[in-house]
């Protein structure tokens, strides 16, 4: 409980209704854990289920303690908002500079993947647009055509009339 008081100190919150009370109310999902051990670990090896436990308490710790120190450098900047470069110079303040290359590729890769997301998206729209575009004319031309043969109806019942008239006189 002192950690928590500490780090909403650092992180300059006056106000404890944002902030988890309990360390249980920090964990990330089990499922999660599990399968970062998973990853982590050569095959084979087990982990107790208090191994797993006391992971997700640190790491639950440790996100904490990173989103408090780029909190920090957000509020010297005076924004509200944390970016990546808070999180990266956190990561270097708390002297884990040996993740920040792999961190910087890791937001470079996300970073291409939602260039990739959004070029693709507008994509879609242009080519959703093209399409309605293409429906549109179509249906004018199908328009134009029928208006068109009602209008060569009625031009041909006109000369049939003018020549039942005239067979008539």
């Amino acid at each position: 409980m002192i950690r928590l008081h500490i780090l909403k100190y650092n992180a300059g919150i006056e106000d404890d209704k944002n902030m988890a009370e309990r360390p249980e109310d920090l964990n990330l999902p089990n499922a999660v854990i599990t399968r970062i051990i998973k990853e982590a670990l050569p095959e084979g090896v087990n982990v107790s289920k208090e191994a797993r436990k006391a992971i997700s308490q640190a790491a639950s710790v440790f996100v904490l303690y990173a989103t408090s120190c780029a909190n920090n450098f957000a509020m010297k900047a005076k924004r509200k908002t944390l970016n990546a470069g808070d999180v990266l110079a956190a990561m270097e303040e708390m002297e884990f500079e040996r993740f920040l290359q792999p961190l910087r590729e890791a937001l470079e890769a996300y970073k291409k993947g939602q260039k990739g997301k959004r070029e693709a998206s507008e994509q879609k729209r242009k080519d959703k647009e093209k399409t309605d575009t293409e429906e549109n004319d179509k249906s004018r031309e199908e328009e134009e055509e029928e208006e068109e043969e009602v209008r060569m109806e009625e031009e041909q019942e006109g000369e049939n009339e003018g020549e039942e008239e005239e067979v008539e006189n």
